[in-house]
């Protein structure tokens, strides 16, 4: 029979790895016990990680997914506000000239005017609305404005309406600028694209259309009626106060007749916010449900793990109780 020994040297060496191994242990198992979490997955799952894996890429998919969707609902919620500052705008300027009709006074219809030309102004404005960087209301083409600048739109329209010499003339000028086929509005102030609407894709199966321009009927309603409220002080068409009058009635009625389309169209875009609410809210609740069962496929049972905590605590005091025992073994102290 063979007899193996081991040196002292060895012996030492031996005993420390022994040590490094259960203090390695006992460390991975009191991880495992703070964290709730399998320090080895594979192993937890006897070698099959296809479902982790799965789990792992349909949670992965989804970030972007959720991402794109609520970025589509801020636009869509920006696109709400500046619509709602459109409104509120024609609102005011439909008081404004309802009162300018009733006074029927020069300086009542030179302040229609003026809050006309005002009015005008601010709807353009806030049609060039931008979230991160790209236009709200040029459809696809996002980098440009949708409109050209209000005083040049308003020059442009001066220059249609020249020619005209009452206030019915000067109001089929002006609708025939917005509204005509290659008209002044067309090829002189919308710059957005005029092709398809945009569409966003809100999770699976769920898209969004996203189609409301500044070429839209209802806005450039809102724009002509604040454009023929503005000529009612323009010098330049030298009208008699009664022409002036009847040019802000003309005025009164087409800003009045604009406040419905608008309504409709901030609808539109209410529907397309519940949508996309709607979708974020689906896909969050997938990724809870994913979350939840990826966690428990990785999850380290605490009663288990608490208890394999405490196997490794007494064995390495056991492991540390014998080697102070063999320490003090040797040849000499047993002599004495």
């Amino acid at each position: 029979m063979t007899l193996t020994t081991l040196g002292d040297r060895a012996q030492q060496f031996l005993t420390m790895r022994q040590n490094t191994r259960i203090r390695d242990a006992l460390t991975t198992r009191a991880t495992e016990l703070s964290t709730g979490r399998v320090a080895d997955v594979t192993a937890h799952l006897n070698g099959d990680t296809t479902a982790l894996r799965d789990l792992d890429r349909r949670i992965a998919l989804l970030v972007p997914q959720r991402a794109g969707a609520e970025a589509t609902g801020r636009t869509l919620e920006a696109m709400q506000a500046h619509l709602g500052r459109v409104a509120d705008e024609v609102s005011a300027l439909g008081t404004t000239l309802v009162q300018g009709v009733l006074s029927a006074n020069p300086a009542a219809l030179a302040g229609a005017g003026a809050a006309g030309r005002d009015a005008f102004d601010a709807i353009v404005g806030t049609l060039g609305g931008r979230v991160a960087g790209q236009a709200l209301f040029s459809g696809s083409a996002v980098d440009r404005s949708p409109l050209a600048p209000a005083a040049e739109m308003r020059a442009d329209i001066r220059l249609a309406v020249a020619g005209s010499t009452d206030a019915a003339g000067i109001a089929a000028a002006v609708a025939n600028w917005f509204d005509a086929p290659g008209g002044g509005f067309e090829t002189v102030a919308y710059l957005g694209e005029t092709g398809t609407t945009t569409t966003r894709r809100i999770g699976a199966g769920i898209d969004i259309d996203i189609a409301v321009r500044a070429d839209d009927p209802a806005l450039r309603a809102a724009l002509r009626g604040a454009a023929m409220a503005s000529l009612a002080d323009d010098p330049t068409l030298a009208l008699s106060d009664d022409e002036r009058a009847r040019l802000v009635t003309l005025a009164r009625d087409a800003t009045l007749g604009a406040q419905a389309p608008l309504v409709d169209l901030r609808a539109r875009i209410g529907k397309s916010e519940e949508r996309v609410e709607r979708g974020v809210a689906t896909m969050a609740a997938q990724a809870t449900a994913l979350a939840i069962a990826r966690n428990g496929m990785d999850a380290a049972d605490p009663f288990e793990t608490a208890a394999a905590l405490q196997e490794m605590q007494t064995r390495l005091e056991t492991h540390y109780a014998v080697t102070a025992r063999l320490s003090g073994l040797n040849l000499a102290s047993y002599l004495r």
